[in-house]
């Protein structure tokens, strides 16, 4: 289980713990790999060593329960398993009955005499959004390391500091119809994304071999192009599993098995990633790799040259709410924030109206005892707020960015999605006694462009798709909503690569494929593959943010020809408590500087 998350040697001693820790717990091996695969990356270690391995187990038992403070009662004799013991599902964490009655939280006597009474578990307690911890304590940061930059960002007193464009033909501009493409037509679409990709990464190469169609045998060193699969129906690509998958045009849509147990240089792999590996086919049915080659070089922007203006720009992602009630407090504090800051823009990634927790709410989704729809939920809690601060602030100028969530119940669930529209050209209002006030159709945001002072020409509220690419003056940003790391670090092998360099190493894959979502087949995601030029890079952005369940992170990523900043900012909430977000203060910058050198980005817990 440990091989599928890139753990291959383990020491007997830690083994046989872990063995224990399983036994004891009643967990499976995969369950511990899982959690092996998240502590990793969050800690920033690679191998299962016996400094790390208390740590290691401590997540374990935090996720799973703790062995000192429970037991699991339905391993007792099964004479004493009745109606009036209970038993422990472990990753519950919960009190139930051999039948699934109600709690019965008493022992009977004839048990409690050979069960220690701090050993019986009680009811998980999970700390409430107003009991969290450290409030404003930063999380992760970057600075520049040669240069020196003020503590303070100076920005000019402009009523407008920035404009926000959109001119890049990747971005959806509205609703489409899906979910009626013919399957010819997505082999196409796959094999036009292999062939210009592939082109693309070979355009580099300066190598000397020739270039070969997959599967075609060679004793002299070859270079193949092709689309890394993997060969078992299920479970994380791994060395005997790996394959390298030909275009239909060069190759005939041939496979073959890629040996990657002699390569001494890192490499990181994953479904759907489109490389060139060069080394020797003997056979036609094995290919030993010597390299792997994988970036695309994106065009740069061309720019007017000037003085670069200082800007403050946050970033959020949702959900906005807590898991247990729909009063929306956390968005509320972080608008508290911003109204005081007052940064230039805010970009708000979803989601904003989470279909999985409404769907725990019932069959009813109620607000102060009123059934609401999924919209009039999103003006009241989104829209509504977002118009105060106009109506209250008269000098307040921070234009706000919204991105939607495949988890977004007022937004199509599938990639690449349309930016929030109304569902009604003419909203109406309900006629219903308490509620003549509330509109249904509309999602309140063209309230907020009317409200207050408000200078000619200057839009407050940009709604964007997911994933989309935008300019803040001369800034390119892209940004997609969706768990892009978390997908791809299920499914991702690595072997090589430098301690604590693998969640930089997962973010940088959409850069060097120039695509939101290189994942393919995708994992638990509707794409949309008709649509899907919509999901590549039409350049590098200076600013790419994918918000993930992952650790935050600010991160530097220098390629050949220019330099990304990379932000995972958390989610502002997480369970019943409350998350992260991030602040970008860029300074002053002339033609010759570049934004790595004078930015300072910092993810702060809410």
């Amino acid at each position: 289980a440990f091989s599928t998350v890139g753990l291959q040697n383990i020491p007997d001693e830690i083994l046989s713990k872990c063995f224990a820790l399983s036994t004891s717990q009643g967990i499976t091996p995969k369950q511990l790999a899982n959690v092996w695969d998240a502590y990793s990356m969050n800690r920033k270690v690679t191998d299962l060593t016996k400094d790390c391995f208390e740590g290691y187990r401590k997540q374990v038992l935090k996720d799973f329960g703790d062995n000192e403070d429970s037991v699991v009662i339905s391993r007792l004799p099964q004479k004493r398993a009745n109606n009036d013991i209970a038993t422990v599902t472990p990753n519950k964490k919960r009190l139930v009955t051999d039948d699934e009655g109600p709690l019965d939280r008493s022992i009977p006597n004839s048990v409690s005499s050979s069960i220690s009474p701090k050993k019986v578990l009680m009811p998980a307690v999970y700390k409430s959004y107003d009991d969290r911890e450290g409030v404003g304590k930063i999380v992760a940061s970057y600075r520049p390391k040669e240069k020196k930059l003020p503590d303070s960002l100076e920005r000019s007193d402009e009523s407008q500091r920035c404009t926000i464009s959109t001119d890049f033909d990747t971005n959806v501009t509205k609703v489409y119809r899906h979910m009626n493409f013919p399957l010819d037509e997505r082999a196409n679409i796959l094999e036009e994304h292999l062939v210009k990709t592939g082109e693309a990464i070979f355009s580099q190469y300066k190598g000397d071999a020739e270039i070969e169609a997959v599967g075609v045998p060679r004793q002299d060193k070859v270079i193949c192009i092709g689309r890394i699969c993997n060969e078992a129906h299920e479970g994380r690509v791994n060395p005997t599993t790996l394959m390298l998958e030909g275009s239909k045009y060069s190759s005939n849509g041939a496979r073959v098995h890629l040996d990657v147990s002699d390569m001494s240089k890192p490499y990181s792999l994953f479904p759907g990633q489109i490389v060139a590996v060069e080394g020797i086919n003997a056979t036609g049915r094995k290919f030993v790799v010597d390299t792997i080659y994988d970036k695309v070089v994106t065009p740069e922007l061309k720019l007017e040259d000037g003085e670069k203006k200082a800007l403050q720009i946050m970033t959020v992602s949702g959900p906005f709410t807590t898991s247990n009630n729909l009063e929306y407090a956390p968005i509320r504090d972080f608008l508290q924030i911003v109204c005081s800051s007052k940064p230039d823009v805010v970009i708000l990634a979803g989601p904003f109206v989470d279909i999985e927790q409404t769907e725990d709410m019932g069959p009813e989704l109620e607000v102060e005892g009123q059934p609401v729809t999924y919209e009039i939920l999103f003006a009241q809690r989104i829209a509504m707020l977002l118009e105060e601060l106009y109506e209250e602030e008269n000098d307040f100028r921070t234009q706000f960015v919204l991105v939607p969530s495949l988890r977004d119940a007022v937004a199509e669930w599938v990639l690449p999605q349309a930016p929030f529209s109304n569902s009604r050209n003419d909203a109406k209002f309900l006629k219903l006694k308490g509620a003549e006030d509330l509109e249904f159709g509309t999602l309140g945001l063209e309230h907020i462009e009317a409200v207050g002072e408000k200078k000619a020409g200057q839009k407050r509220i940009h709604c964007f798709s997911n994933p989309c690419t935008f300019r803040i003056n001369d800034i390119t940003i892209g940004i997609t909503s969706h768990d892009v790391l978390m997908d791809l670090s299920r499914e991702e092998m690595n072997r090589n690569l430098a301690p604590g360099t693998r969640l930089v190493r997962i973010a940088e894959h959409l850069l060097h494929q120039c695509c939101y979502y290189p994942l393919f087949p995708a994992s638990n995601v509707n794409i949309d593959l008709k649509h899907f030029d919509k999901m590549r890079m039409p350049c590098q952005p200076d600013v790419l943010i994918i918000p993930s369940k992952l650790a935050p992170m600010a991160k530097c990523s220098k390629g050949d020809t220019s330099t990304t900043m990379i932000i995972n900012p958390g989610h502002l909430t997480k369970g019943t408590t409350g998350g992260t977000y991030a602040v970008m203060d860029i300074h002053k910058r002339k033609d010759n500087d570049s934004l790595s050198d004078s930015i300072t980005i910092n993810v702060k817990k809410i």
